[in-house]
């Protein structure tokens, strides 16, 4: 099973949880509460207000839990096969600079000598994150966008390789 839906599979798990926890306590106070043979309605209260104080507290952090619940910046199923694919870039990028002595202008400099189309223009990427690369003067940055959870990014440099970060 992959990583990703093994994430979702225990945020799922959180809303159960900030669902169910408030009825079972509610369930079993209640239970207790009609037992109770001296001032019954004062239990009956107590355990109303402590299902209420379940609900205000545990269930919003059980969702905030759900909510933030998966992989690091760039440790997602879909970053990991970004990055793998952009690997045939990196080296058509380090190839280009070993023959020319500076790295492209642009990533289609590189068609057809030393890439493809296809490894430059990863299928599945969403065209309002598409990948941009920048000629600096250290080298190059190559980076990737994405969602889930919250809106990350990866950037590639010779210098560092592969960092991440990502926010909600």
């Amino acid at each position: 099973m992959n990583t990703d839906i093994c994430y979702r599979i225990e945020s799922l798990g959180w809303v159960a949880l900030a669902i169910l926890v408030p009825l079972a306590v509610y369930r079993r106070l209640v239970t207790f509460a009609s037992n109770v043979k001296r001032h019954p309605l004062m239990a009956q209260v107590g355990a109303r207000l402590t299902t209420f104080a379940t609900i205000v507290v545990f269930s919003p952090i059980a969702l905030a839990i759900s909510l933030c619940n998966g992989p690091a910046p760039g440790d997602s199923d879909e970053a990991r096969q970004f990055k793998s694919d952009l690997s045939h870039a990196v080296t058509a990028l380090e190839q280009y600079r070993n023959v020319t002595g500076s790295y492209p202008a642009t990533l289609e400099m590189l068609v057809p000598r030393y890439a493809a189309p296809s490894d430059l223009h990863r299928e599945g990427m969403r065209p309002e994150y598409p990948l941009t690369y920048e000629r600096t003067k250290s080298g190059y940055t190559l980076e990737f966008r994405y969602t889930g959870p919250g809106m990350n990014e990866c950037t590639y440099t010779p210098q560092t390789e592969w960092r991440c970060g990502g926010r909600f």
